[in-house]
């Protein structure tokens, strides 16, 4: 390989891995940034004379294309750095606690922030699977204390212990700001949360919103419902 050749690393800030042709010992390599900065990279030998290079780059490194040059033993190497998006959204709050009964509908507001290095887009809304806010001691106790059927073996009314705090989904609109977020941006969304109908009272249940780049989490505890 020559120094006018050039060498490309792919992946997310933190993780950038290409091929080099470096010989079979392991490297620790010096990796001078077109900023001026310095970091190193981590060649790993995979036969006698090519292996894989490693790199991390601060986490807010932009996406897109950078340069660098990495200082072998015999010379430099021009490294092209293809940095792709990483999608990261915070919430604040980091979680969502509301109290509502069996088909309650109920409006909270957050705030959306892109952390992230890529633009995410927040959907308008969403369905959300709803569980209860138990543990396996707890079915495995109450299976325990229940009755069983003739034949019925302990570890099936545990599992349909379990199972009974499935509750479903529950459905989620963002009333006010959804659609696309750039990094650095922040956001406030108003979110309406429509419970389902078969809410049991005095328990806690829990969910989480997914989508590409965010994740929050939400609470419904159901009070008495007198």
């Amino acid at each position: 390989m020559t120094a006018q050749e050039v060498v490309a690393l792919r992946g997310t800030a933190r993780r950038l891995s290409g091929s080099l042709r470096a010989g079979d010992r392991p490297l620790t390599l010096p990796v001078t940034l077109a900023s001026g900065d310095e970091t190193f990279a981590f060649y790993r030998p995979v036969t006698r004379k090519a292996g894989e290079v490693r790199l991390a780059l601060p986490r807010w490194t932009p996406a897109g294309e950078h340069r660098a040059t990495l200082r072998l033993p015999d010379g430099e190497q021009t490294l092209v750095l293809n940095v792709e998006p990483q999608l990261l959204l915070r919430f604040d709050p980091q979680v969502v606690a509301i109290n509502g009964g069996s088909g309650a509908t109920v409006s909270v507001t957050v705030t959306a922030i892109n952390v992230g290095t890529g633009s995410i887009e927040i959907p308008g809304e969403a369905v959300v699977g709803l569980s209860g806010d138990d543990t396996l001691e707890n079915a495995f106790n109450r299976a325990l204390r229940a009755e069983r059927k003739d034949g019925e073996r302990l570890l099936d009314r545990i599992i349909d212990e379990w199972a009974g705090e499935v509750v479903g989904e529950f459905h989620l609109t963002v009333e006010s700001g959804a659609g696309m977020l750039d990094p650095d941006g922040e956001r406030e969304l108003t979110l309406v949360l429509t419970c389902p109908s078969d809410l049991k009272p005095e328990k806690v249940y829990e969910g989480r919103w997914n989508f590409e780049g965010g994740s929050l989490a939400i609470t419904v505890n159901t009070g008495s419902q007198s």
